[in-house]
């Protein structure tokens, strides 16, 4: 069961002022190029593409005290020619004792865990999941802006016995950098709410709430194999396939697109064939965006028409009603 609601609020980095922490104590994460992409099913030890990854060392910290939580935590990073992916682990005690989801509107008094990255300064992201693969995001407004809206990215999670796990996926369309001319460096942090252990934890020390930047520690995107990197610098500039398919699915059974679908019928036709399967070879999801965006474009030729038939229409009718209250 997958949910989430986009609340707009979020290159080479090269180089974003160092968070405030004393130097001792900022921890780093980093993330190599993997050939492989993770499956995104929350079967994270029988993954290949995460087998050869180790798993954090750190303990986390409860929130503002520097004392490791009852419910422990660790992660795992990589990222690929079009996203970043992390696989997290976090133990129960009590597995019985997740709290039941009525409203993940207010995430915060669930069971979840919470990524921060701040790939540019003042962009914060704060991308949610849950144990049951629900989501929600905080995105700065050009963010949003930027990617035309097209904000997606994946979690996925599973149950265990005495432990869940979530998988997330952050594309790069989304991030906006990408470690093809060198490292890229950002402030980031994984934040846990265990509200089955009524506790909070942090992997990087926390004195202030969650998105408090200057307590983050760093993540670090290695650089690219070369032969790698056009594909990077590709994946900034489409969005990506899970964006696109989150669109098509929001409009394709909307009445007010029907006078754009009725004016591009091949478009929307190979539209309404898609095959989930095929999103991730690049060839089919660039046919799927091209299609897409003429009928997006198209959509927009409409609103402007519209507005300038409605804008001459009121400019009309002043123009008679001035006239006609001319002595």
């Amino acid at each position: 069961m997958t949910k989430h609601i986009l609340l707009v609020l979020i290159t080479g980095v090269f180089f974003l002022p160092a968070p405030l922490l004393p130097a001792s104590e900022l921890r780093t994460a980093a993330a190599s190029f993997s050939e492989l992409s993770p499956e995104l099913d929350g079967e994270i030890e029988r993954d290949p593409a995460w087998s050869g990854i180790p798993w954090s060392r750190e303990l986390f910290y409860l929130h503002r005290r520097k004392q490791p939580p009852v419910n422990a935590t660790r992660f795992k990073t990589l990222y690929t020619g079009d996203a970043l992916y992390f696989a997290v682990e976090c133990r129960e005690q009590d597995i019985s004792k997740l709290k039941r989801i009525y409203n993940f509107g207010e995430f915060w008094n669930y069971d979840n865990l919470e990524l921060f990255l701040q790939p540019k300064e003042k962009e914060l992201m704060q991308l949610v999941g849950n144990y049951e693969g629900m989501k929600q995001n905080i995105v700065a407004r050009d963010v949003a802006r930027r990617t035309g809206y097209k904000t997606s990215w994946l979690c996925a999670a599973k149950l265990g016995g005495d432990r869940w796990y979530l998988e997330i996926c952050v594309p790069f369309y989304l991030l906006g950098v990408v470690p093809d001319r060198g490292d890229v460096s950002m402030p980031f942090n994984l934040c846990r709410n265990s509200v089955s252990a009524s506790e909070r934890s942090t992997w990087s020390f926390q004195s202030g709430s969650f998105n408090n930047v200057k307590d983050f520690g760093r993540l670090v995107l290695r650089k690219a194999p070369e032969n790698r990197r056009s594909a990077l610098r590709q994946a900034l500039s489409r969005p990506h396939w899970s964006a696109l398919e989150e669109r098509w699915l929001a409009i394709r059974n909307d009445p007010a697109w029907k006078p754009v679908f009725d004016r591009n019928p091949r478009e929307y036709a190979e539209l309404m064939r898609y095959d989930r399967k095929r999103m991730r070879e690049p060839d089919y999801a660039a046919r799927f965006y091209g299609n897409l965006s003429r009928l997006e474009t198209y959509s927009g030729k409409l609103r402007t028409e519209k507005r300038e038939r409605i804008l001459k229409r009121l400019f009309e009718e002043t123009g008679h009603e001035a006239q006609g209250g001319m002595p």
